[in-house]
């Protein structure tokens, strides 16, 4: 349990790292440079997200024998994690940056409120939010998988689903990586293709740290060794960001993989860049940081005389205003749904277990 956290707590402290990349990367519609390939923290997210899936079903499929039980529960984990600050975000995109009675709002509500905004046939009300949505319905497929009988089929075809995703992906082309009509399926776009290709890659990374015995049972010399790979492939990740080539999103995936393998075989090897506590105090909010920032560049690039300052001081300001907005976003949706949230996204994972422990 305690390496589970520690994992978990690394994790974290990626996210931390990639929110920040993703937040430089929307900056550059202020026209001051930027991140080029901070988009591909998107893909970084994915993979954590579909190793943490693969450890929270197994977890509990060790109490629950019941496959539709053990689905119901993870699909409102997930559903509960990420709606309720959507949701949040949604209603004050509505009331504050949009015109809530215009056509196109009311048209693409119904979509957005299921967080299928930008992954049908209707754009986001929530600029870049299609992650949240991405995120949820690959996770429903994936989910999907693994309640299978033989649920280890996923761990022998994800390879070949990954390869045929990247091949609809490359086909068309990064820059337009988020339309649903370049890919020939109505309802599945290419966001739902990112978040499905990424979640298979956290899934293979779940099941190399839990199967290899090599990289497990290593002595000091091989530690060593192998700590210096995870800190080579984190300096090669950065790189990565930092190039502007399209397709650094295929490699991307190989990278964060085998760094998410690493750190889940032996997550002490990262404590001493991941056990830094302004880090976990900053994780709290890098979801609502997520869903927000996009919202305050564009205030900035409309209120605020920013070209007038020295770069540096641009990234400075627009770290500070996305930080302190997010902080205030996520202190009013905690206070507003505190209530709402003991009602309806209370955690009933653990009255389910002791009920079917019950019956059994």
């Amino acid at each position: 349990m305690t390496e589970t956290k520690s994992i978990i707590k690394s994790f974290d402290i990626l996210r931390t790292f990639f929110i920040t990349s993703i937040i430089l990367y929307h900056a550059r519609s202020l026209g001051i440079g930027g991140l080029p390939s901070g988009y591909l923290a998107v893909e970084c997210f994915f993979i954590i997200s579909g190793y943490l899936l693969c450890n929270s079903y197994n977890n509990y499929k060790q109490k629950i024998e019941n496959n539709s039980d053990l689905f119901k529960i993870i699909i409102y984990k997930r559903f509960s994690r990420l709606y309720p600050e959507y949701f949040f975000v949604l209603i004050l995109t509505l009331i504050l940056f949009n015109d809530c009675f215009s056509t196109n709002a009311l048209q693409g509500l119904g979509y957005n409120l299921i967080m299928f905004g930008h992954l049908g046939m209707f754009d986001n009300i929530v600029p870049g939010s299609w992650y949240v949505g991405a995120l949820f319905w690959a996770s429903f497929i994936v989910i999907c998988f693994l309640s299978l009988r033989n649920a280890k089929i996923i761990y022998a075809i994800s390879p070949l689903l990954i390869l045929w995703i990247l091949t609809i992906l490359y086909k068309t082309r990064t820059e337009s990586l988020m339309r649903a009509s370049d890919i020939p399926f109505i309802y599945i776009s290419a966001g739902i293709l990112r978040g499905l290709a990424g979640l298979l890659c956290g899934v293979i990374a779940y099941y190399f740290a839990n199967n290899n015995t090599f990289i497990k049972k290593v002595n000091s010399l091989r530690n060593k060794i192998f700590s210096l790979i995870i800190y080579s492939l984190l300096v090669l990740t950065l790189y990565l960001f930092i190039q502007n080539k399209s397709s650094s999103i295929f490699n991307i995936y190989i990278v964060v993989t085998l760094l998410i393998t690493f750190i889940g075989c032996k997550p002490k090897w990262s404590n001493p860049i991941f056990s830094w506590k302004v880090w976990h105090s900053f994780y709290k909010i890098s979801y609502m940081l997520f869903l927000t920032n996009i919202l305050v560049i564009d205030t900035i690039k409309k209120y605020i005389p920013y070209k007038e300052y020295p770069q540096p001081l641009v990234y400075l300001m627009v770290m500070v205003l996305c930080i302190i907005f997010a902080i205030i976003c996520y202190q009013l949706q905690k206070w507003l749904f505190a209530g709402l949230k003991d009602i309806l996204f209370v955690d009933t994972s653990q009255t389910t277990v002791q009920n079917i422990s019950e019956k059994h």
